[in-house]
């Protein structure tokens, strides 16, 4: 399920950039919804190789690992392109004002809180995704 995991890993990041461009020069929000279209678009891709390749459904046992696999991909790539947006974007002012914030006793609770939920978002994203599209290119 590696193989598939970095399919989805760079599908997701090409189309986070891809969006978060187009929306920033169109000026239009996105956020959060750009992000979720990425990662369904990202396991249809995914899904797509998988049953191209192997010819059959995944396993329940390949499915949650390929879930928990995707979403700590989700994670990593968000954290690279946050990193990447502070060393090409920000001032060294403005990074030290943000790394004052970070240690901060109520921004680590709002951090966890929200690490949490968008966790449970994301993983329901990604299996439901990952395992319908398995489904409907298996059928076809």
């Amino acid at each position: 399920m590696k193989k598939y995991v970095v399919v989805f890993a760079v599908t997701y990041l090409l189309l986070t950039v891809a969006l978060g461009t187009i929306a920033e020069m169109l000026k239009i929000g996105g956020g959060a919804g750009l992000n979720i279209a990425a990662t369904i678009a990202s396991s249809f891709v995914a899904a797509w190789r998988f049953t191209k390749e192997q010819g059959r459904l995944p396993t329940a046992e390949e499915n949650s690992l390929y879930t928990r696999l995707a979403l700590a991909s989700v994670w990593l790539v968000s954290l690279l392109l946050v990193v990447a947006f502070f060393v090409f974007f920000m001032s060294p002012a403005d990074v030290d004002a943000i790394k004052k914030i970070l240690v901060t006793k109520i921004f680590i609770i709002a951090a966890t809180v929200g690490f949490i939920v968008l966790s449970a978002i994301y993983y329901f994203v990604i299996k439901w995704s990952f395992s319908w599209y398995t489904k409907q290119t298996y059928r076809a």
